[in-house]
């Protein structure tokens, strides 16, 4: 009979951050869509120390996105003009 080699460990599976909700998720997209705004507030909520790490992390990589878009268009713009 085969064992199972693998060990549970229940303090490492415990959730550190509580889930972000359909309507937290929700209000978080209409403020992206604000111009000038959404710059703002993905920097806060990317970089700020009380917020949630899932919409941290959203933000980190949304940021990361539009960096790179720029950069690219930036190439592009510099390759064909």
């Amino acid at each position: 009979m085969a064992t199972n080699s693998y060990k549970y460990d229940r303090e490492s599976s415990a959730q550190t951050a509580p889930v972000m909700s359909t309507v937290d998720w929700l209000i978080s997209l209409i403020i992206l869509c604000i111009p000038i705004i959404n710059l703002i507030m993905m920097l806060i909520w990317a970089f700020g120390e009380n917020d949630n790490p899932n919409r941290s992390n959203f933000c980190k990589a949304y940021l990361l996105i539009i960096a790179v878009l720029m950069g690219l268009g930036v190439l592009y713009v510099i390759a064909y003009d």
